[in-house]
C-alpha cells in the first residue's frame, strides 16, 4: 500500500501531512524545554532546548527527522536526533492523523543524514 493510499483510506491526503509537519516546527520554534525521560531511570527530566533543524525523509514522507540543541548548564550543548512520525496506529483505531515522537534508532537514508548535517551547519548548530 502507498502512503497515498494509507492516507486516503483514513479520509486524509499529503496535503494534511504537510500542514501537521509546519504546525509542528511552528511549535518547536516556541518551545523552551524538552522532556526527557532517562534510559536507565524511570524518571524524566526537562532540558532547555536551542537551535534545531528539520527534514523530511526522502523516501518516506511520513516521517520528518529533527536535530536539536539541548542544554544541561554546560555551555556547550548536546545534540539529539529524533523524529517525527506519522502514526499508523492512530489512523487505524481513532481515524486521527498524529505525530509521534521517536528517538531511538533514526534510520536515515544516508543522502537525507548528509543534508541534517548540512542544514545543522548552516544554521550554525555544528
Amino acid at each position: 500500500m502507498s502512503y497515498d493510499e494509507l492516507l486516503r483510506k483514513y479520509g486524509y491526503t499529503m496535503d494534511d501531512v504537510d500542514k501537521a509537519f509546519r504546525e509542528k516546527e511552528k511549535k518547536l520554534k516556541k518551545k523552551k524545554y524538552a522532556k526527557e525521560k532517562h534510559p536507565l531511570e524511570d524518571k524524566s527530566r526537562q532540558r532547555r532546548v536551542g537551535l534545531f533543524v528539520t527534514l523530511r525523509q526522502s523516501d518516506n514522507p511520513l516521517k520528518m527527522f529533527i536535530m536539536q540543541e539541548l542544554y544541561v548548564g554546560k555551555k556547550e550543548p548536546e545534540l539529539r536526533i529524533g523524529y517525527y512520525i506519522i502514526s499508523k496506529k492512530m489512523l487505524r483505531d481513532k481515524r486521527k492523523l498524529s505525530l509521534q515522537w521517536g528517538q531511538f534508532n533514526p534510520n536515515f537514508p544516508k543522502k537525507d543524514l548528509k543534508e541534517l548535517l548540512r542544514r545543522a551547519e548552516q544554521k550554525g548548530i555544528l
